[in-house]
């Protein structure tokens, strides 16, 4: 450049290259960390990502291909900002350098209901080019070259298709009627289009509650492929829900349980998950396809807790719910063996004691006309972040009734009733989610659990004052905002299965494997009666304390196990709080 030239840059991109001399465009280590885990498909971008942050910036699929300086980078519901530097032509080489099918999601023509204004629909005239941008994006994976989106991705240098054979239409939506209608034009539009495509619908935010009976009835009666279940639970609640698919009718609609974690990056959560990954494998020909989530997350800037895979500038750490994934995708079987077994379970007590606390988490409030189990308590003012232990009740039994109202500040308060944290609680919400919802809550193990779906409200108005009466009469809760019930349920007191077996075979019914959970503090000896004659066999096992492992912690991956064979199977001697997994041959 001359002397004096100044030259202003719009975009730097800076990136290792390759043995082949050419830019990278995955970091090696997060692209050998997802290999390591044989991945039959990657679903992508995300799921609420797709929403954008209203109807008028759904994803746009277009905006990310090509050369990266026209790329319209944008923030998301979540608040991270999106550069595109990644985009729809990469996620699909991705899964081509994986050997996974690609499963991209996109928006069943509305926004989230979570989003500002609430969920809004793709405006009528604007819904044929909508529906267009959908059918273009499954030209683009798979049409041949001589097709007008076909060439695109010929021209960005891909003239082969991608083999596209799934698509997800919606996520985590409200089942309304606006939804309902958009979702079926594009639908059909794609069934005429592209018969073979299987399409993937969605059951609403839960894995219970009336947007999940909504979605599935709709599902049912549109005759949907696929649908996709979503549940972040705790590992109590996994462990109750090992046998949740044997209930399901294989007929269809399949599942797919597009996202799922037990609450936290802890032992614990993992070895719930492989209890139930144990009973979704169990009932395959119902869950057609499985993927936890979220899968990656920069280190000090995630938004979501538990995450898979945590990564900063120079390092990963793989969390142990990753080496549950990789233990299950490593040893896949091809025919599941039924498994005739006494195993114990464990049984899910209530606290017998604790106390009523109002926690001011949102704000300063003051309480007025406050009555427990029938006898009047004073609170009065509660600052910002400060709290009160206002009585001591039977948690399982209990009344509580006051007046509150929010004198500064911007969201809500917090009823606890029972012992006192990491104890075993309930916990009324209310002014949660954006200020706008009320929702009850369960600790239990030091894991925090929705109870009952969130309920929509109006939230606090600052100086306005809002009667609650709060109800426990074992196992129903209800809980009433100004004379309206928020919510009436009954606790879910199943025993858990902490001690769960899963047997398959493969190449033929000569090779046996066996998947064993042990999510107690007791060793177990443990003997497996097999089909076949079996020598040699090894086993892995991924053990240690309960609540070890957390976010951005990388947790040690599974060990040798030792396992004996017998003259008609196998024995092996499981670790507390241990998964394991024996192979034959």
């Amino acid at each position: 450049m001359p002397d004096g030239c100044v030259v202003d840059l719009d975009l730097v991109s800076l990136r290792p290259l390759g043995a082949d001399g050419a830019p990278q465009i995955f970091r090696a280590d997060l692209l050998r960390a997802l290999a390591e885990l044989r991945p039959s498909f990657v679903r992508f971008p995300g799921g609420c990502l797709v929403h954008g942050r209203g109807v008028d910036s759904l994803y746009d699929w277009k905006s990310t291909i090509g050369p990266q300086e026209t790329r319209r980078p944008m923030p998301n519901l979540w608040g991270y900002h999106q550069s595109m530097a990644i985009g729809y032509y990469e996620y699909f080489l991705l899964c081509e350098q994986l050997g996974a099918t690609p499963l991209p999601v996109v928006a069943a023509g509305v926004c989230c209901q979570n989003a500002l204004g609430g969920q809004r629909a793709v405006a009528e005239e604007d819904m044929p080019r909508y529906t267009q941008d959908v059918l273009d994006l499954v030209e683009f994976a798979n049409g041949s070259a001589d097709t007008r989106w076909g060439a695109v991705r010929a021209e960005l240098g891909h003239p082969a298709s991608f083999d596209m054979r799934y698509l997800g239409l919606g996520n985590e939506d409200e089942i309304t009627p606006q939804f309902r209608d958009r979702y079926a034009r594009i639908e059909d539009a794609l069934r005429e289009a592209y018969p073979d495509l299987t399409v993937i619908g969605t059951v609403g935010p839960f894995a219970a509650g009336r947007d999940f009976e909504r979605g599935w009835e709709f599902a049912r009666a549109r005759g949907t492929d696929v649908v996709d279940e979503h549940f972040y639970r705790s590992p109590q609640w996994f462990h109750q829900n090992v046998d949740r698919y044997a209930s399901y009718d294989p007929a269809g609609p399949g599942v797919y349980v597009g996202e799922y974690a037990a609450r936290t990056s802890r032992l614990r959560s993992a070895l719930a998950e492989a209890a139930l990954m144990i009973g979704m494998e169990r009932h395959s020909d119902v869950v057609r396809l499985a993927s936890y989530a979220p899968l990656l997350a920069r280190t000090g800037h995630a938004a979501w807790t538990p995450d898979m895979i945590y990564f900063d500038e120079d390092s990963l750490a793989l969390s142990a719910s990753y080496h549950v994934q990789r233990m299950f995708s490593a040893t896949r079987g091809e025919r599941v063996l039924s498994v005739d077994a006494e195993l114990p379970t464990c049984e899910v007590t209530e606290a017998s004691s604790g106390a009523v606390t109002f926690i001011a988490s949102g704000g300063d409030f003051e309480f007025s006309d406050v009555v427990i189990d029938g006898s009047a308590a004073a609170v009065g003012a509660l600052a910002a972040g400060a709290s009160l232990r206002v009585a001591d009740v039977d948690p399982r039994a209990a009344a509580v009734e006051f007046t509150v109202t929010r004198t500064a500040g911007e969201r809500g308060i917090e009823v606890h009733v029972g012992e006192p944290d990491p104890g075993r609680a309930l916990t009324l919400h209310l002014g949660g989610w954006q200020g706008t919802s009320t929702s009850v809550l369960l600790h239990s193990d030091g894991v925090t659990d929705d109870e009952s779906d969130p309920a929509f409200w109006t939230g606090f108005r600052t100086g306005q004052p809002v009667r609650v009466r709060l109800e426990t009469a074992s196992p129903r809760v209800r809980v009433w905002v100004d004379g309206v019930l928020h919510h009436d349920y009954e606790r879910d007191l199943r025993p858990e299965q902490r001690v769960v077996v899963g047997v398959s075979s493969r190449a033929e019914g000569s090779e046996i494997v066996a998947r064993l959970v042990n999510a107690t503090g007791e060793p177990r000896r443990v003997r497996l009666a097999l089909p076949v004659a079996v020598s040699p066999a090894e086993a892995i096992a991924l053990s240690g304390e309960p609540d070890a492992g957390g976010p951005d912690e990388a947790f040690p991956g599974p060990v040798p196990a030792p396992v004996e064979v017998t003259a008609d199977g196998i024995e092996l001697s499981l670790e507390p709080w241990s998964f394991t997994v024996a192979t034959t041959r």
